[in-house]
């Protein structure tokens, strides 16, 4: 290759553009970044293809233009059309049309069919590449899969394998262009952790989990559910369900599984929550077992307070990849990124392959994505070596005709023992109550947490008791509190059970999963079978009486939302059968039944009989498909609270610290109609859309008590 073609130009400390001399050549970019993209895809046995796509990616440099935009002589020119143009020319309609999906896409995203068709055909006279790199032979394409027989599922593999080779191409384009161009933060990713680092520190924990006295059911239990992981550890790959109710130790042992996993040959292990709360809670335990060096966090609301400026750039950078051995993230996080078409999310799945992927609380998969999360989680596991694993108190009743050959292994024999042993709660429903009723109920209890279903009703409740309760003994979550405010009353809650004290807790449903806090008497409005399961494992979680006191109840002052009605009239359905024991594994199949009932519902999208028909001609429309997949379905808006000196620090410039303010956003709809609000702005002073700080900080607008305080007017917005 003639080296006077250059990839890169170079700059000193100062900004100063350097000579040609210390530029990157286009050679050695090319060739760089297909070894790495070879050696990621290697992972899933394409390593000639992750090569062939790293060594046509930037051949579209080769020419007078682009040379003369690295001189500042030119504003923009197209560089990704001339390697896309040579893969199908190369390699013809089926694995040239794979390569010029990844290649096109390697900046601005993957395309959909009819872009990469009408791109290309409009590059086609506007002159091509003055260099031949020398490609590997590439064989041809196999599509069907013993595991993935249906078209509708094979169509799910190829899109996924689209999307693997294009993670592996941009994680490697990215990584040599940062040696060149950003080589301090090159020189951090030198120092990641290995898989091997995680032993010593797991065998002392798993010591002591073992070796611990056990003194009531609940520990024996937890104890049988360790040793049933770490069997099931030792097996093979594959598509696992761990049923395990709440408060039965199923975080240590589901690590305890990936562990053994990790000792017969996987990569790493990627843990998915449903919630941030979760998720660093999550990630705390682990830090505790392994150290803050081989546990990622990834998720928006991470606190980076604390932490030296080695160790936020260590956290960004591998964040960016999951080049880290164990992963803590959320499901959103995940299932978004490999739904995605953009570089900066698809950058990090080709670290799935081989993996162990816990989803935590798998009953929270969205119904309406749920049969397009589940073709991609098996392709994952029957064509790129995962393994995966359902955790949940509520396991959702996946049929038979959509696993196929890939049927779930249970890994605790018997659940439905288990579920006998760890009963530590007395169930009772109430029927309707009036706010007066509720209240009498629970002012006559020293200790007790009451969650419904809005953020008004909880609210409202609030202000209703504070006259009535001891001053310090009140206290109010919901997601109107930003996470730093949540998490200091939540640390007030626990200082005050610790030693007894009288505590009258109110909360939504976020102090559901995850939050281990632990109440002899839980009050829970009716909801989906799945919530109440969650709430109730608040309630005598450690097993220290005999039976705590679980009570639901039907809300008459509060209204039901929209998005709750259903799944709440299932759960209303399975307590009227199953009254005595609603969590039972029968109540919760039927529960289940109900939610699946239509399937028709489970894949709103369309997205698999739009990747079966795609099959054929490789018609993908990832662009599409990357806008309209969204985990969470929110058109909510941020809210940047200044709730504490760090916060006011950081919002002097909030663009520059916006992953550090996560910690304190609230989201809420229809933020204009909040009083004392003004847009965020960025560098330029331009407004940020969808993103708004409270200005001036003042009890009226955010209390220490509720959080934000939403127009009467709007009171349900955002519930």
């Amino acid at each position: 290759m003639d080296d006077a073609y250059y990839a890169h130009t170079a700059c000193d400390p100062t900004g100063q553009l350097l000579p040609e001399s210390e530029w990157q050549t286009l050679e050695d970019h090319l060739r760089e970044t297909a070894r790495l993209a070879a050696s990621f895809a290697s992972a899933f046995g394409t390593e000639p293809w992750g090569r062939a796509a790293g060594l046509l990616h930037d051949i579209g440099k080769a020419t007078p233009e682009f040379q003369q935009r690295l001189h500042g002589l030119m504003q923009h020119v197209d560089h990704k059309s001339a390697g896309a143009k040579a893969a199908l020319e190369l390699y013809g309609e089926k694995v040239g049309k794979l390569l010029a999906y990844c290649v096109r896409g390697h900046h601005g995203g993957l395309p959909d069919f009819t872009d990469l068709k009408n791109d290309l055909s409009e590059k086609a006279s506007n002159g091509s590449s003055h260099i031949e790199p020398e490609l590997p032979e590439l064989g041809a394409l196999q599509l069907r899969k013993p595991a993935l027989a249906a078209q509708e599922e094979r169509g799910a593999y190829l899109q996924l394998l689209i999307r693997m080779i294009f993670s592996c191409l941009v994680d490697a384009d990215y990584l040599d262009t940062e040696r060149v161009m950003s080589p301090e933060q090159s020189r951090i990713r030198i120092h990641a952790a290995s898989v091997q680092a995680l032993w010593a520190s797991y065998q002392k924990k798993l010591d002591e989990l073992l070796g611990y006295e056990i003194t009531n059911p609940v520990y024996a239990a937890r104890r049988e559910v360790l040793h049933a992981c770490l069997r099931a550890g030792r097996e093979s790959s594959g598509f696992f369900t761990l049923t395990v109710p709440t408060g039965g130790g199923k975080t240590l042992s589901s690590l305890a599984f990936a562990m053994e996993q990790l000792r017969r040959g996987k990569r790493r292990v990627i843990y998915a929550v449903p919630f941030t709360t979760v998720t660093e809670q999550t990630a705390d335990v682990f830090r505790g077992i392994f150290g803050n060096e081989l546990v990622l966090e990834h998720q928006s609301n991470m606190d980076l307070s604390g932490k030296t400026d080695d160790e936020i750039d260590s956290i960004r950078l591998f964040s960016q990849n999951w080049d880290a051995p164990l992963v803590v993230t959320t499901t959103a996080q995940l299932f978004d990124s490999l739904f995605s078409n953009k570089p900066s999310r698809c950058r990090k799945l080709h670290r799935l392959a081989g993996s162990v992927l816990i989803i935590d609380e798998a009953q929270t998969l969205p119904d309406r994505l749920l049969r397009p999360i589940l073709a991609v989680l098996k392709s994952l596991v029957a064509d790129f070596e995962a393994t995966a694993v359902f955790c949940t108190a509520t396991q959702p009743g996946l049929k038979e005709t959509w696993m196929q050959s890939l049927a779930p292994r249970e890994i605790v024999p018997q659940p439905e023992r288990l579920f006998e042993v760890l009963r530590r709660v007395k169930i009772s429903h109430l029927g309707a109550l009036s706010n007066d009723a509720l209240t009498e109920h629970v002012l006559a209890r020293p200790q007790a947490l009451v969650i419904v279903n809005t953020r008004a009703h909880a609210c409202a409740l609030y202000q209703r008791w504070k006259p009535l309760r001891d001053e310090g003994s009140l206290f109010h979550l919901s997601a109107l509190m930003c996470p730093q405010h949540r998490t200091e009353i939540l640390a007030a809650i626990k200082g005050r059970l610790a030693i007894d004290l009288p505590c009258l807790v109110v909360s939504t449903s976020l102090i559901e999963a995850g939050v281990d806090i632990d109440l002899p008497c839980v009050y829970r409005a009716e909801a989906g079978l799945e919530s109440i399961a969650q709430s109730a494992g608040r309630c005598n979680r450690e097993g220290r009486l005999p039976a705590g006191d679980f009570r639901i109840f039907a809300p008459e002052d509060a209204r039901t939302p929209r998005y709750l009605q259903e799944n709440t009239d299932f759960g209303r359905k399975v307590l009227s059968r199953f009254p005595g024991d609603p969590f039972c594994p029968q109540a919760i199949a039927a529960y289940f039944d109900m939610r699946y009932h239509d399937e028709a519902r489970l894949d709103a999208l369309k997205l698999l009989p739009e990747w079966g028909q795609a099959l054929r001609r490789m018609d993908f429309r990832f662009e599409a498909t990357g806008k309209a997949f969204q985990f969470i379905d929110s058109d909510a808006e941020t809210v940047l609270i200044p709730y504490d000196g760090r916060a006011r620090a950081l919002l002097q410039a909030p663009l520059q610290n916006m992953r550090q303010l996560q910690r304190y956003a609230v989201s809420v709809y229809q933020a204009e109609h909040i009083n004392n609000l003004k847009r965020v702005v960025d560098a330029r002073g331009e407004p940020v859309h969808g993103v708004w700080v409270l200005d001036p900080y003042n009890k009226t607008s955010y209390s220490p008590e509720t959080g934000l305080q939403l127009p009467k007017e709007n009171e349900f917005l955002g519930t």
